[in-house]
């Protein structure tokens, strides 16, 4: 494969000769130690060139080593090229970054190139290090030299730098694969063949999520264990070298605030000739089988692999290429039902939002089934999105995201994203999935996605300024723990709050139905339970209640501050009268599920 890019096809200089393209590129296909290479050259028509004579080649790389090759122009009635006028010293170089200039002597002392080219010869197959910079360009932050059109490139995990492409650069590969925790920021930006992805998820754990490729149905959400140890690089998930598996985990789907489609072999779900299941009071539908639901751009969904929290992961990899899928009733046997995937053609395997932008903007549009004042909105892209920034552009003041546990907001105040706790990143993550809450109800609403949304890095608030402009000693953090698990919630002294609940303002506890979290703590006022609530300097009491998933149990609650200002309040147990002082650990004995005996009281 050779391609040749950024040429200038006018001769310059008072040369006889010059490159005809100054920027080169040839790729290595079969992994041979050297690669042949022929560059154009166009003839100062003034000048008459002895076909015969011998021109030599100069190169110099890199690593500061050079040297030269004799060559002949090779004329025809379309172009002249350079060939090697010796056969026992070919035309030929290793993988490399170069620059050329010719000569007519051995010596290199006559010059008759008017110009200087560059030739990189690009590996077959080479794997991101990022040790240099975010530049997918840069030689040196690839394992065999950067890419172009016909390089596979492998994203992996845990890399210093994340490449970053920009719109007025080549960025070239022919396949690419992004293994789990890998991430490529601006994809948009990319020219590519096809990509795959993997994704690795804790079994036992609900996740809320977008799917990473185009063309892709619910029922691609498997994993084949086995073949995932055989699998090759680069090699397209058919049903004969992975096959379909749905028992081992068995995978979990439910959609938010719309009906789910479900089929019916062997008295799935109780649903008898029922074609849709409902949400729930939690707006979350309950787990449904339908192997081709579309998980489009816009469609994001919660999803748990196996229903126990044994340590084991679960790789789910990308594209599936199956044209058809089969049901199983609950036994996991197979009921003969099966249904075409894929439009009956095989999946493109291209990122969620190629071809979808606009100058330079992504508009995705998501629907609930019925009205909702949240939707669940899917980070579209490969790398990580600046929450700060998607809220900021979307006029959003409340997001949630789900940690497999609990429910972690985060609000924007004065500018500056205040989360629940410390650990709560400010992005989401490739692939993740969040709640969004507007104003008003509604069953459909646009969100628009920028460029300066997409970063390789995510930040928490205790790797950031945690409050920016905001105040951290107007805010008070409560940490509940049972058994090993954490939650959280927060409650902000401001000039500007409310008394009761105002949306934007304070955010609403949520908690899953099909996955309840251990434990939860919240401050309640207006009848509903709060993870993040403002109050004015007036507010005096502020009852504080509890969930626990085993209804009763041992709570130890910290508090966290940092001005003199929490330290006129205290904790107050209705029942005994007892109050107990916010600057040490306290430990409450029986407490139940959704009581409201405590109250925090201002003294």
């Amino acid at each position: 494969c050779t391609e040749e890019s950024g040429g200038d096809d006018t001769p310059g200089g008072t040369g006889a000769i010059s490159f005809t393209v100054e920027d080169m590129h040839f790729c290595n296909e079969t992994g041979a130690e050297q690669v042949a290479f022929s560059p154009a050259v166009t003839l100062n028509s003034s000048i008459t060139i002895d076909e015969n004579a011998t021109y030599y080649l100069q190169w110099n790389n890199t690593d500061k080593e050079t040297g030269a090759i004799p060559v002949k122009i090779q004329q025809n009635a379309e172009s002249s090229t350079l060939v090697a006028a010796d056969l026992s010293t070919p035309l030929q170089l290793p993988l490399g970054y170069y620059t050329l200039v010719l000569y007519s002597d051995a010596e290199q002392q006559n010059q008759v190139s008017s110009n200087v080219a560059s030739l990189t010869i690009h590996p077959k197959e080479t794997i991101w290090k990022g040790t240099s910079s975010s530049d997918w360009n840069d030689w040196d932050n690839w394992t065999n030299g950067s890419p172009w059109g016909c390089t596979n490139v492998i994203i992996p995990a845990n890399c210093a730098n994340y490449p970053v492409l920009e719109a007025d650069e080549e960025n070239n590969c022919a396949n690419i694969y992004i293994e789990h925790g890998g991430q490529v920021v601006h994809t948009q930006y990319l020219t590519y063949d096809q990509a795959w992805v993997d994704l690795t998820l804790d079994e036992g754990c609900y996740y809320m999520l977008t799917s990473p490729l185009t063309d892709m149905v619910s029922g691609d959400w498997f994993v084949n264990a086995t073949a995932n140890e055989s699998w090759s690089k680069f090699t397209a998930l058919t049903n004969n070298n992975y096959p379909e598996n749905r028992l081992n985990p068995i995978v979990y789907q439910r959609l938010w605030s719309t009906n789910a489609p479900v089929k019916n072999p062997g008295g799935y779900a109780n649903v008898a000739n029922e074609t849709v299941i409902a949400p729930d009071e939690t707006q979350w539908t309950p787990p449904y089988n339908a192997v081709s639901q579309a998980y489009g751009l816009g469609q994001s969904f919660s999803l748990m692999a196996g229903k126990s929290k044994n340590g084991k992961k679960a790789t789910f990899r990308f594209p599936k290429t199956h044209t058809e899928y089969n049901y199983y009733d609950l036994l996991g046997n197979p009921t003969g039902m099966k249904e075409s995937v894929h439009n009956g053609d095989v999946a493109k395997g291209r990122f969620a939002d190629d071809e979808q932008w606009n100058n330079g903007t992504l508009t995705v549009t998501v629907k609930n089934g019925i009205a909702n004042d949240v939707f669940l909105v899917g980070n579209p892209f490969v790398s990580h999105l600046d929450l700060k920034e998607f809220m900021t552009r979307n006029g959003i003041s409340e997001v949630k995201l789900y940690d497999g546990n609990t429910y972690n907001p985060l609000i924007l105040i004065d500018g500056q994203l205040v989360s629940l706790n410390n650990e709560t990143s400010d992005c989401a993550k490739p692939m993740e999935a969040f709640f969004v809450t507007i104003d008003s109800k509604a069953a459909s609403k646009d969100f628009t996605f920028t460029s300066d949304m997409q970063t390789a890095t995510s930040n928490t608030a205790s790797g950031r300024s945690r409050s920016g402009s905001v105040s951290a000693s107007q805010m008070l953090r409560l940490t509940a723990s049972v058994s090993g698990y954490d939650a959280q919630c927060l409650l902000r002294v401001s000039r500007k709050a409310s008394e009761g609940v105002v949306s934007g303002e304070d955010t609403r506890l949520l908690i899953d139905g099909e996955a309840h979290p251990e434990v939860a703590v919240y401050t309640v006022a207006d009848g509903e339970a709060l993870d993040i609530q403002q109050i004015p300097a007036t507010v005096t009491r502020v009852p504080l209640g509890f969930y626990l998933r085993s209804g009763k149990g041992d709570v130890e609650l910290r508090f966290d501050y940092t001005d003199r200002l929490w330290q006129g309040w205290s904790l107050l147990d209705t029942q005994s009268g007892e109050r107990r002082s916010l600057a040490n650990v306290i430990n409450l004995k029986a407490v139940e599920s959704g009581s409201t005996r405590y109250v925090l009281v201002k003294n």
